[in-house]
């Protein structure tokens, strides 16, 4: 056959390009047909397990004020669709443009279910019943963020949140603490992530470089061994954050307060400790704490909620509750560490009371500040005075005493005068009428010491002996074997004392071989006799032998006299070798012994911290 032509050649080779376009386009649509029909690829299973860090805005009202902010840290365990964990935070609540409070919530439970990619979350209260909030969160598994809404009562909770970040940095408050032997202190460890929140559920790990110091518990709960110094050290991931501990060798106490369910002491080398209720941020707890400020002072004041305390150089420093201008500093606010008496005054004696301050200048003039209501500053006024107010009547006084409503004072020829609520004869004139100046107490004798008590005033007489005056209270505490006496009743059983104090309702005194006798109500062992008996009518010597350089009677704690019908008091004193022991109700601590109790501490108890 003879060869085929070019053109021949041509033709067929387009051809077969044809044919194979064809074919291509036949297999083209028929994988086409097969991925149309195929099902979709199953969805990424949410995973939710670990750490989530979150901030939440909450807002109320219907213009959506900003009340709280809330920081924390989520940890989630999911398994199947049932979800469950723990959730810590801190919440800051405040209208914009004041100072916030801030709350730190202890880990709650979490309990939820999964339903799709919304993650349903309520948070219940620590014992598992009450629920909280219930917030709804949308989980975006490729940005690794929550977002949401929640709501809290009335609250409604914008929450927005990312997977837990590695702990970047840490503190611990306070970072630095003195504490006398025996003494505690929490401390709080403070660990960050790189976008400032607050690590929380990470675990915090707790060491102490020197163990013959100080000892910490796994939850920063520090206790002082022995005189030195040390460092606490908490670590979370690979950060540490540190606090200095320093334990000073333990110094005799030269004087001590019993206020209302709180306890103060000054010891020789001019600092004071505190222990009970904490009042305004200062120290308290179950043992003495250091009153910070680096101060040191050669007087101490302790009244119901405040305390005041003199320097050599004669200036007077307050602290505690201020509400009513008794610190003196020209402010009716707290204080938790001492500020300076407004006015640049020289005091030479000072005398703390229920919401009101005293002091004599070194001419015998008083000077008083704080709650005038019934006319306990003796300056013929009334209202709030923030800074020091002369008493009226130009008299010059060798002492003086605030009690809770009312001031007595000592002329520097023995004559006593008091001043204020006289409602159960407190005043001693002879009658029971509020006197906003001073009055002179009937009976004319000479004074040399005077205590001015609830609803009630003893004092001593040159010779040591003692009188009383008001009412009995509640029990016995005018020591007079009568429930009332509106001018000076001697008290019972003929002794010679050197110091008298006055407290809510127990009376206690000291005599000349420096043994302590009380007397009055003893509901929870505030006359110290080891009794159970609920009243003691004459004074009864305080059981254990010892032998004390002073002694203060507290007043009762207000806030427990629904509890206790006003009888709670506890008593303190320093003996000769400057050992501080307390008796008396404990419920906060007051009496210093490390425990806590409403149980009759009914013998001297040696205050924790001492040799």
């Amino acid at each position: 056959m003879p060869p085929a032509s070019p053109s021949l050649r041509a033709t067929a080779r387009t051809r077969a390009r044809i044919v194979a376009l064809l074919a291509a386009t036949v297999l083209i649509a028929v994988a086409a047909c097969k991925d149309a029909a195929a099902p979709p690829p199953p969805p990424k299973p949410l995973i939710v397990n670990g750490l989530w860090d979150f901030t939440t805005l909450v807002a109320s009202g219907p213009q959506g004020i900003i009340s709280c902010l809330d920081t924390g840290s989520l940890a989630l365990t999911q398994q199947g669709a049932a979800l469950t964990g723990l959730v810590a935070f801190v919440r800051s609540c405040g209208i914009p443009g004041t100072v916030g409070r801030g709350t730190v919530f202890e880990t709650d439970s979490v309990a939820g279910t999964l339903s799709g990619r919304t993650l349903a979350l309520e948070v219940r209260s620590v014992n598992g019943g009450l629920v909280v909030c219930a917030d709804t969160l949308m989980v975006d598994t490729v940005h690794t963020t929550l977002a949401g809404v929640g709501t809290c009562g009335s609250l409604t909770i914008a929450l927005t949140g990312q997977v837990g970040g590695a702990v970047v940095s840490g503190s611990v408050a306070p970072d630095s603490v003195t504490l006398v032997t025996g003494a505690s202190a929490h401390l709080t460890a403070d660990f960050r992530t790189a976008t400032g929140l607050r690590a929380l559920l990470r675990p915090v790990t707790w060491n102490v470089a020197n163990g013959n110091v100080a000892s910490v518990s796994a939850t920063g709960d520090v206790v002082a061994l022995a005189a030195g110094t040390t460092t606490i050290t908490a670590a979370s991931g690979t950060r540490a954050a540190f606090a200095a501990i320093r334990v000073p060798t333990p110094a005799g106490f030269v004087n001590v307060g019993a206020g209302n369910a709180r306890s103060c002491a000054l010891v020789t080398a001019g600092s004071v400790y505190c222990w009970g209720v904490a009042i305004a941020g200062s120290p308290g707890g179950v043992s003495p704490q250091l009153v910070g400020g680096g101060l040191h002072f050669v007087e101490l004041a302790v009244g119901a909620d405040h305390s005041c305390a003199r320097t050599s150089a004669n200036a007077v420093w307050c602290w505690g509750s201020g509400a009513h201008g008794q610190l003196g500093t020209g402010l009716v606010s707290d204080a938790s560490t001492p500020q300076a008496v407004q006015g640049g005054f020289s005091f030479v004696s000072l005398s703390a009371g229920g919401a009101h301050t005293c002091a004599l200048d070194a001419n015998g003039a008083a000077w008083c500040w704080g709650a005038d209501s019934i006319g306990q500053l003796g300056n013929h006024l009334r209202g709030v005075f923030s800074a020091p107010m002369a008493v009226v009547g130009g008299l010059t006084f060798t002492a003086l005493s605030a009690g809770p409503t009312h001031t007595c004072g000592i002329t520097m020829g023995g004559a006593l005068y008091c001043w204020g609520d006289n409602a159960m004869g407190q005043l001693g004139d002879s009658t029971t009428l509020t006197r906003d100046v001073p009055v002179l107490v009937k009976g004319g004798l000479s004074w040399s010491a005077v205590s001015a008590g609830t609803f009630r005033t003893c004092g001593l007489t040159t010779a040591g002996a003692a009188y009383c005056w008001g009412t009995t209270g509640f029990g016995g505490a005018l020591g007079t074997g009568t429930s009332s006496a509106i001018t000076p009743a001697p008290v019972v059983g003929g002794h010679v004392f050197t110091t008298i104090s006055v407290g809510g309702n127990q009376s206690c005194a000291l005599d000349g071989a420096h043994a302590a006798w009380c007397w009055g109500a003893n509901y929870f062992g505030q006359v110290g006799n080891g009794a159970s008996a609920p009243t003691v009518s004459a004074p009864a010597a305080v059981t254990g032998g010892l032998t004390f350089a002073t002694i203060s009677a507290g007043a009762y704690a207000y806030s427990d006299e629904a509890i206790n019908a006003g009888t709670a008091a506890h008593t303190c004193a320093v003996t000769l070798a400057g050992i501080t022991y307390c008796w008396g109700v404990n419920n906060i601590g007051q009496v210093g012994n490390g425990t806590t109790s409403f149980a009759a501490v009914s013998t001297p108890s040696k205050v924790v911290g001492q040799p």
